[in-house]
């Protein structure tokens, strides 16, 4: 997992935050993943490793920014392709309902 984190902050995180905030992100934080390393709690010996126990997962709360910024995901990332298709659906539902 290093290695494709690493690839991913140096080929795309790296030069989209150059572009869209003009500065390097100097910094990742992330958010703990102890509590589902091993199923933390579960009551069944039989239950799947999550993908953070595996390494195939890192759940990023915030990026740091050279110039000192925090960009904080669930604050500052915006809406998601599944968030503008359900703000369509939902207009189109009221649009229905008006008529």
């Amino acid at each position: 997992m290093v290695a494709s984190l690493y690839r991913w902050v140096e080929d795309t995180l790296q030069p989209t935050a150059q572009e869209v905030l003009g500065t390097r992100i100097t910094r990742l934080r992330n958010l703990s993943g102890y509590a589902c390393r091993n199923r933390n709690g579960s009551m069944h010996s039989a239950d799947k490793l999550s993908e953070h126990a595996r390494a195939n997962a890192i759940d990023i709360a915030s990026f740091v920014t050279a110039d000192g910024r925090t960009i904080d995901v669930a604050r500052d990332w915006g809406p998601t392709k599944r968030d503008e298709r359900e703000a369509l659906k939902i207009a189109a539902e009221k649009a229905r309902e008006e008529k």
